[in-house]
């Protein structure tokens, strides 16, 4: 708040945390010639483009604790040649919008939006601004995020992963969202195929469809992508076409899997439970994305865990194939 009015040309960190008078906010920044990080509430169009002029900038995080209206005009395809972080909390979609469609960022690495609410046809304008803002061989995290559920009701599926594989350096993509995200085999193969170097794919649809991707698809794409340590994803789990004990393949690396799926009553657990066993050794169980473990989930899990504790010995082996027989 020490800056606020004040001319600051020399400042490198300016940051404000609570809600301010966005003239003189603006006024403050615009006087700024040597800043690398910002951080602050919403600021006018003029304080924009000044920013877009200062070579050293590399952080800029914009929020507001309450969904305001933003208006961005006289945005002139102002260009951040070093910025390499973007977040966007708590704004209006459509200023995230015209910043994305009025506004070159070449260096830019890491992106992330969080909403309150986030309606389809918002959310499919923002993936496709995000998807030509220039920054095609450098941005590598990727993350957007809506609290509340809409009243709208709509069978579209958000296309995201599509739309984002111009992304050839992604390494981060996560997606929390009340709407469902297209993902099949196919896709999911050409995504992996897309980003060698992925790290987390994090797809977090509060209201799951039916899964259109199954085991076969996902070992298939899990084989283009050695590094991935975090997944969620949909997956047909009701639909067991792999056999792990004639599979050579182990992704080693993934550590946390979250299955979005429905309660569902005719899944062999013990048949998900050894693929997981077999082909993802370093998963220790499988999570749901709230943060439970619903009971198809639990039942897998106590199978895992079975067979992950079972003696080497003959005998013992016996004894675990019989507790799993019972259970």
């Amino acid at each position: 708040m020490k800056y606020i009015g004040a001319r600051c040309p020399d400042v490198e960190e300016f940051s404000v945390t609570v809600d301010s008078d966005r003239a003189q906010l603006s006024e403050t920044l615009r006087s700024c010639k040597k800043l690398r990080r910002l951080q602050c509430p919403p600021f006018d169009s003029a304080a924009w483009m000044h920013l877009s002029t200062i070579p050293t900038l590399l952080n800029v995080n914009i929020f507001t604790s309450r969904t305001i209206h933003y208006p961005l005009d006289n945005l002139n395809f102002a260009t951040f040649l070093r910025l390499t972080y973007l977040s966007l909390y708590g704004i209006e979609v459509a200023s995230a919008v015209a910043i994305m469609q009025h506004s070159k960022f070449p260096s830019l690495k890491e992106f992330e939006m969080h909403v309150r609410v986030l309606h389809w046809a918002e959310a499919e304008q923002l993936v496709h601004a995000l998807s030509l803002c220039k920054a095609s061989q450098t941005l590598e995290s990727i993350k957007i995020s809506s609290r509340k559920q809409t009243q709208e009701h709509t069978s579209d599926s958000l296309t995201a992963v599509k739309q984002f594989l111009c992304f050839k350096e992604l390494r981060t993509l996560g997606l929390c969202v009340h709407y469902p995200i297209y993902l099949d085999d196919d896709l999911l193969f050409e995504a992996m195929s897309t980003w060698p170097h992925i790290h987390s794919f994090q797809l977090m649809n509060w209201h799951p469809s039916p899964a259109t991707v199954t085991f076969r698809g996902l070992f298939a794409a899990l084989r283009l992508c050695p590094h991935l340590q975090d997944l969620q994803v949909s997956v047909d789990a009701r639909n067991i076409d792999i056999e792990p004990e004639v599979e050579s393949f182990q992704h080693t690396s993934l550590n946390n899997l979250i299955i979005d799926s429905c309660e569902l009553e005719a899944v062999n657990v013990e048949g998900v439970a050894r693929i997981i066993y077999s082909m993802l050794p370093a998963v220790g169980q499988v999570m749901c994305s709230n943060g439970g473990v619903p009971r198809l989930w639990y039942n897998v899990n106590m199978h895992l865990d079975l067979l992950r504790n079972r003696p080497s010995s003959a005998p013992g082996h016996r004894n675990t194939e019989a507790a799993l027989a019972l259970s």
